[in-house]
């Protein structure tokens, strides 16, 4: 997927989650307010996403130092840190739910094809990584094309 195309579908997400904008924060939270905050690993997996993830902030507002520790790809530890970020309170509620569900739906995506890989080769049967790098990549922009029209 191009950057566009990715930057459309994280806008039209962060729409579906605030059609009206986020009217709680914007009246309860001090714009000047800063907040920090943690991505901790709820359990064992593989990281993807992560890029998208902080994308996904950038595109909010952006005034926030979003810290990557775990790239995609790799594995992850039950409490492992995965991120930080700190900045604006505003940006990071906005943005926190949608760039949270991506990432716990791409990372589940990525622990089951390694678990599934890793079955296969135990038993001799290997598979083609590229294949399913294709496969995936169709997927997303299946969704992405459900996600426009």
């Amino acid at each position: 997927m191009t950057d566009k195309e990715i930057d459309l579908f994280l806008k039209n997400a962060l729409d579906e989650d605030m059609p009206e904008g986020d009217i709680t924060t914007d009246n309860i939270i001090d714009p000047n307010e800063i907040s920090y905050a943690e991505f901790i690993a709820k359990e064992n997996g593989v990281i993807s996403g992560i890029n998208y993830c902080k994308r996904t902030f950038d595109l909010i507002g952006g005034n926030v130092d979003f810290k990557i520790f775990k790239q995609d790809g790799e594995k992850v530890s039950k409490g492992d840190l995965i991120a930080t970020i700190k900045g604006n309170t505003r940006t990071i509620l906005k943005g926190e739910r949608t760039s949270l569900n991506l990432l716990q739906y791409m990372s589940g995506i990525a622990t089951t094809t390694n678990n599934y890989y890793h079955i296969c080769v135990e038993k001799h049967n290997y598979l083609i990584q590229e294949r399913l790098l294709q496969e995936c990549v169709s997927l997303l922009k299946k969704l992405l094309k459900m996600v426009v029209e």
